[in-house]
């Protein structure tokens, strides 16, 4: 299994892939967002993992207003 965390803003994505080992696969990179940034996650993860089905993906906002509780992570499997 491979696992993807996200923290998402506005303008970019902080990204870090490690697998179920806890073997870290990429560093923490950062991705702009629009569809190069979105393609250059997907080429990086199809790199280590063939079979897209064993990814799962964690996305943590990078803000939360203040009203608002700290949402968790939410876990979703990458289906294409």
């Amino acid at each position: 299994m491979i696992y993807v965390g996200i923290g998402v803003a506005k303008d970019k994505h902080d990204c870090f892939i490690t697998n179920s080992d806890g073997e870290v696969l990429f560093k923490a990179f950062t991705i702009p967002n629009n569809l190069d940034g979105f393609n250059n996650l997907y080429q990086k993860i199809e790199s280590v993992m063939e079979d897209i089905s064993k990814v799962k993906v964690g996305l943590l906002p990078k803000c939360v207003p203040k009203e608002h509780k700290p949402n968790p992570i939410f876990f979703i499997q990458i289906q294409c």
